[in-house]
């Protein structure tokens, strides 16, 4: 039986034990490579990453405000990516 989820409001100022076991569940690192005109014609990227469905969306873009760098992006109609790739 379907059960109706409730909005998830945005929260500037989060818990900092919430955010480390949000990240621990839903959190990402990867190594991204790709050609390169640097001697050795690769170069890496290294990327953080949540996602979460939709209806979250306004959690997603809140955590650009907190963390002050990232961007959303969305992986299909019922997803969106909060990632970071540069130092």
């Amino acid at each position: 039986m379907p059960v109706n989820r409730p909005i998830i409001k945005s929260i500037i100022n989060y818990d900092l034990y919430w955010l480390a076991g949000f990240t621990s569940a839903e959190g990402s690192f990867l190594i991204k490579n790709f050609k390169s005109k640097t001697k050795l014609g690769v170069a890496l990227i290294l990327v953080f990453q949540l996602v979460q469905h939709a209806r979250v969306e306004k959690l997603m873009k809140s955590l650009i405000v907190y963390f002050g760098c990232g961007n959303i992006y969305t992986s299909n109609d019922a997803a969106f990516v909060y990632r970071v790739s540069k130092f």
